[in-house]
């Protein structure tokens, strides 16, 4: 994604925003998003732009549009939190049910964040 200054500018007054209205430190969503807090700092403080898939989980987590939390007309249609989706086989319906009751400090869960992101 190619930036303009005032892109960015938009995009940390949002984050600030949006971090506000939910209460959320820098600690919360760096854990929430599995990054480092100097990275929320950066992005805070304008110094640093996230990856695409870091503004993803970012929108998901305050419930936003990419839109919404960027300003870019090129993406005014795209949604990641809402929309209708997609259908799940039983197995499938299973497997995510036994995902979400996992704790978050679960190491079975954190190993799947881990497998999901491509992190090692």
């Amino acid at each position: 994604m190619a930036l303009k200054k005032g892109d960015s500018e938009y995009f940390t007054r949002k984050l600030s925003e949006l971090m506000a209205r939910n209460g959320t430190t820098q600690v919360d969503l760096a854990k929430k998003l599995g990054i480092k807090q100097p990275s929320v700092s950066q992005f805070l403080n304008g110094k640093a732009y996230p990856s695409t898939l870091t503004l993803i989980r970012m929108a998901r987590i305050f419930r936003a549009t990419l839109y919404e939390m960027t300003n870019l007309d090129s993406l005014k249609d795209v949604e990641v939190g809402g929309g209708k989706s997609p259908e799940l086989t039983p197995e499938q319906k299973r497997v995510l049910n036994a995902y979400i009751k996992l704790d978050d400090d679960d190491w079975r869960k954190k190993a799947i964040q881990t497998i999901l992101s491509g992190s090692k």
